[in-house]
């Protein structure tokens, strides 16, 4: 079998309908051979085409599909229960609590083997204990370390005390009889578990217990000073029983539980709850019992809140987030998923893309109208309809981008981000001379006389600028001067996201830019080659405008599908086809709130691919000042068909 391969350029469009293979082409690329001859091998030809096409496509799902696999990540325990002490008051409740929550863990599908009594010294936890629970620790597992016991705070950390803890050590012995609950995080994080949780029912002070100063005088550290911490980056929870410097209230007689883990035990447990809810309930709890004598904290140094025992629902709910943030292929949006829910059953799925995909330089998809551009089209009411410019350059705008993190963006009126009456054609395009603010401020006195405004390049030039990043869609040199016998330093691929620095025209009318290329030090310079003035990209209608709250008892990533459905369904009975269809969200005041603002969109993104619309169709602004709320604003722009 003979493989023909013809290296075939498909002209960059935001119209799928014109991504198509014309046959006279093939018909050009041969000889005039006998009519049947050619007819066969043309008929053979197309149908290799299809056959990769099909191939590709194929590819494509199946790209997607290798990471829609669950696996429930490994759940291992470690539990502890200091009962007598050789210097310090028993805690004769303390073997019941270890056995009470190992009994729990274990009905929550913990591996809880490892549970001790009595732990004598930190010599003993250090060289007999932890190095056997460490072996176990593999990356992503879910890490319980429940203590009850005596324990202390020191200056900024909290110890645990073997039983055999002298009455009064000095300070700078504190850290070699006494368990510090920060060394053992920093020990366990080491293997790169999912999560790590403390839950630790011991006192943060002790009677009679006394830390010596170099003097002889009992102190309470204010700076301790311990080696440098650094954040492990693995999630991490500590439940405390009780606030630093107060008593965890235990029980004198054996057989009983502590106060703190009777509530544990009563809530860690309940179906379709976050382990953070679960503790308000335990905390609430051990207030109502010990007259508020008693107040549980957690220190949460996590992305995360997990589910101890999901529910249907709760699986659900993580499957369809998942299956929303891998659709867009976006590295950021993934990487915020692996934090979130990183013992969840898709946990080992997303360390699998993120291992797969460790270069954040390549955009997952783009159009070459402003997604800013295409939200501010939109006329209420069923206005007249308006045409969106396309760059005259041969880049491109991601598909979403963040209004809030470009001033420059809602400074821009609707003329110089793009917006032009409906049938607009390229000589009217090129009088508007839009783009005049921008190269009288940036370009040198004796370049202003260049040709600018027929192939759109001011307009261009100041679009790009004012969004900050753009998509290559060709292949590029980047250089170390914009100068073409300047030294090669990076190949810049089609796709590649480009983040602006500056733009140049040098004397001999070369563009250059400036950009960078996220994790390289260095910025370089592109030389750009201009074209003519695109046609503008017609959007149709403004159809249907609505929101979509958060979903009511479910994850916050997830949107409520209701509005939209409902929506579209009624559209669709009235002939309305959709063209394109504009996300936007308000601006976030805080990291976490944009972050599921993001997740919200990418899972309305999924609900319309649900539907039947193209996902080139669609764009998304963040940080728009004409939403408010936790929703997600729906633009729907469309055309009649024939009934």
């Amino acid at each position: 079998m003979i493989l023909l391969v013809f290296g075939v350029r498909m002209q960059q469009t935001d119209d799928p309908d014109r991504m198509c293979l014309n046959k006279s082409t093939f018909l050009q690329a041969f000889p005039r051979w006998p009519t049947l001859w050619r007819q066969v091998i043309t008929k053979a030809l197309i149908g290799c085409f299809v056959l990769v096409f099909a191939a590709l496509s194929c590819l494509a799902s199946s790209a997607v599909d290798d990471y829609l696999f669950e696996r429930e990540p490994k759940r291992i325990a470690i539990v502890i229960g200091n009962e007598s002490y050789t210097n310090l008051q028993s805690i004769p409740s303390a073997r019941n609590d270890a056995e009470q929550i190992a009994e729990r863990l274990r009905g929550l599908c913990f591996d809880v083997e490892d549970c001790y009594m009595n732990v004598r010294t930190l010599q003993q936890f250090e060289y007999e204990i932890l190095p056997k629970f460490g072996q176990k620790i593999n990356e992503g597992d879910f890490v319980v370390f429940y203590f009850s016991g005596h324990g202390f705070s020191h200056g900024p950390h909290s110890f645990l005390a073997p039983v055999e803890i002298p009455l009064s050590i000095e300070e700078k012995d504190v850290t070699r009889q006494a368990i510090s609950v920060e060394a053992f995080e920093d020990y366990i994080a080491g293997r790169l578990p999912g999560l790590i949780l403390f839950l630790i029912d011991a006192c943060r002070t002790i009677p009679g217990f006394i830390v010596r100063s170099a003097s002889g005088q009992n102190v309470v550290g204010k700076s301790y000073s311990l080696p440098t911490r650094y954040d492990s980056g693995v999630n991490t929870m500590i439940a405390y029983a009780t606030r630093p410097g107060y008593i965890s209230w235990g029980s004198a007689e054996p057989g009983h539980l502590s106060v703190f883990t009777r509530a544990l035990v009563d809530h860690i447990g309940a179906e379709g709850k976050v382990f953070g809810t679960c503790f308000d309930d335990v905390a609430a709890d051990v207030k109502v019992w010990t007259d508020s004598q008693q107040a549980p904290g957690l220190y949460d140094w996590s992305e995360t809140d997990p589910y101890l025992r999901p529910n249907t629902q709760n699986l659900s709910d993580l499957k369809e987030y998942w299956t929303s943030v891998l659709e867009t292929g976006n590295y950021q949006r993934i990487k915020v998923f692996s934090l979130r829910y990183s013992v969840s059953r898709q946990a080992a799925a997303v360390r699998k893309w993120l291992n797969d995909h460790r270069e954040e330089t390549r955009a997952s998809n783009f159009t070459l109208a402003s997604p800013e551009a295409i939200d501010r089209a939109w006329r209420p009411g069923g206005g007249s309809r308006v045409g969106i410019r396309r760059l005259s350059l041969p880049l491109a705008f991601n598909r979403s981008i963040e209004e809030s993190q470009q001033k420059a963006l809602r400074e821009f009126s609707d003329a110089e981000i793009g917006l032009v009456p409906s049938g607009m054609t390229r000589e009217r395009i090129a009088a508007l001379r839009t783009g005049q603010k921008y190269v009288a401020e940036n370009l040198a006195p004796e370049l202003k006389n260049r040709p600018l405004y027929p192939d759109s390049l001011a307009f261009s030039l100041a679009c790009i600028d004012a969004h900050g990043s753009v998509v290559a869609i060709d292949d590029f040199l980047g250089r170390t001067m914009p100068l073409r016998s300047a030294e090669v330093v990076q190949r810049v691929p089609f796709g590649t996201q480009l983040n602006l620095e500056g733009v140049t025209i040098k004397g001999d009318n070369t563009l250059w830019l400036k950009a960078s290329i996220s994790n390289q030090p260095d910025p370089l310079y592109i030389p750009i080659e201009p074209g003519t003035t695109p046609l503008p990209l017609e959007l149709g209608h403004s159809v249907r405008e609505v929101v979509l709250p958060p979903r009511a008892n479910s994850i916050p990533e997830l949107v409520d599908p209701a509005p939209l459905v409902q929506a579209l369904r009624e559209l669709k009975g009235q002939g309305w086809k959709i063209t394109w269809v504009s996300l936007a969200t308000a601006p976030a005041e805080e990291e976490r709130e944009e972050q599921g603002r993001a997740a919200r969109v990418a899972n309305a993104e999924r609900i319309l691919k649900a539907f039947g619309i193209d996902g080139r169709r669609i764009t998304s602004v963040a940080g728009r000042t004409d939403v408010a709320g936790d929703g997600v604003r729906v633009r729907l722009f469309g055309t009649l068909t024939e009934q």
